[in-house]
């Protein structure tokens, strides 16, 4: 994989108050060979004071940051619940990182069933149901820059990085028995 794309979707577009700010970068394909690295986070509003980053899995063998929108919106919220969505190769591609409209909005997410970690925490969740089978390779190396980016920037620690599990205990597996946490904030301590 040449690099990470870190990508924003047609149907969201910044409010026309927000225009002299820049953009999300135009959409690629999904499962693109020459996408860019991940510099797109950068181009977000006003920067939130971030202070976790919270890892989710979808719990569905397929899905995309498009379907999760539609689904999300079905349960009466503004839209996706998440700031970031990283594809498996079915509706999104492998390794592809979608950032919804939160993130470029610098808005809390919809994610944690709490609100310190809607609040402070950046929402990521991968596409996969993890208590079955553990994440694709793409997504491991697109999650590992993601987070390595975002801890750098935000300065969160590897202790900051949290399963949706830790923050909801007894109410879900998220993200799964197969999402190799230790070994993520392992990488961060090492690399940051």
């Amino acid at each position: 994989m040449a690099g990470v794309a870190v990508i924003a979707l047609n149907l969201w577009k910044r409010p026309a108050a927000q225009a002299a700010k820049p953009s999300p970068p135009k959409p690629l394909r999904d499962g693109a060979q020459d996408l860019p690295s991940i510099v797109a986070i950068d181009d977000a509003a006003e920067v939130r004071p971030w202070e976790y980053l919270v890892i989710h899995h979808s719990a569905s063998v397929r899905g995309s940051a498009q379907s999760f929108d539609q689904y999300h919106r079905q349960r009466g919220w503004q839209g996706l619940g998440y700031h970031f969505v990283i594809g498996n190769g079915t509706d999104q591609g492998d390794g592809v990182i979608i950032a919804g409209p939160r993130w470029y909005q610098q808005e809390a997410g919809a994610h944690a069933h709490s609100t310190l970690y809607n609040e402070r925490g950046i929402g990521i969740c991968l596409v996969g149901n993890f208590e079955e089978k553990p994440p694709t390779e793409a997504q491991m190396a697109a999650l590992n820059e993601l987070v390595l980016k975002l801890s750098r920037m935000y300065k969160i620690d590897a202790e900051h990085i949290v399963g949706h599990n830790q923050i909801r205990r007894g109410g879900t597996l998220c993200p799964g028995r197969f999402f190799p946490m230790a070994d993520l904030r392992e990488r961060v301590r090492a690399l940051r």
